[in-house]
């Protein structure tokens, strides 16, 4: 004997698979995936627009990020492409000044501790634009081009905020010259992020040509 049907008519099948159909719909899963394919219809007809101003970058971050870096430097090349992590202890570097270290931290010298810091943060900076492009890839568009819109204004800000505060130590201070080496940082961060705003409004391979031009020849890149 075959099997009896559930449904005594093609009527009552009918209506019994169209209730299913609503039963799934009212699920937590089938809302989302509803939601992601009318976000991505709606990407699809209606393209990001690039509209936020960019803020303007002050005349000093523009002098410091030309400052050319130690590339000839052996303690430089050793720190830009080392694996292993940076010591915790130089993290006391990525704050404002005043600073409190030990002797210990400076045995090697200033010039070379700030050649270290110079190779650490051009990694750092080299890993962080590779994460945001990998981002991009994956249609992320919008969120990348919004983390570069307020990393601009945050650097920015603290830039002005740093470069006012250096005024109260004297030139010759290590509080000075340490904070001076970290607004150059920020400074040379300020200016690739607008690059890369820039290259953003265009379209996949402008960004990835900005971030091979940048770091063509450090090593890093090639």
């Amino acid at each position: 004997m075959g099997r009896t049907s559930k449904y005594a008519t093609e009527t009552e099948r009918l209506a019994a698979r169209k209730a299913q159909k609503a039963q799934y719909r009212a699920t937590p899963r089938a809302k989302e995936l509803r939601s992601e394919q009318n976000r991505r219809a709606y990407e699809r007809h209606h393209p990001f627009k690039y509209t936020m101003r960019l803020p303007d970058t002050p005349k000093f971050v523009l002098k410091l990020a030309a400052l050319p870096l130690p590339l000839d430097s052996t303690v430089f090349k050793a720190h830009l492409t080392r694996t292993e992590p940076f010591s915790s202890e130089y993290a006391v570097w990525d704050n404002p000044p005043p600073y409190h270290v030990s002797p210990l931290l400076l045995s090697g010298g200033l010039d070379d501790t700030i050649n270290a810091l110079h190779g650490h943060r051009t990694r750092l900076q080299f890993e962080t634009e590779k994460a945001r492009i990998k981002s991009y890839h994956q249609e992320a568009h919008q969120e990348v081009w919004m983390e570069v819109h307020q990393s601009l204004f945050r650097l920015i800000c603290e830039s002005k905020t740093l470069k006012k505060s250096l005024r109260g130590f004297k030139p010759s201070a290590l509080d000075h010259q340490m904070g001076c080496h970290l607004l150059q940082w920020k400074a040379r961060c300020i200016v690739a992020l607008t690059e890369d705003w820039k290259a953003l409004s265009e379209d996949t391979v402008g960004i990835i040509m900005v971030h091979k031009k940048r770091w063509h020849g450090t090593g890093l890149a090639d």
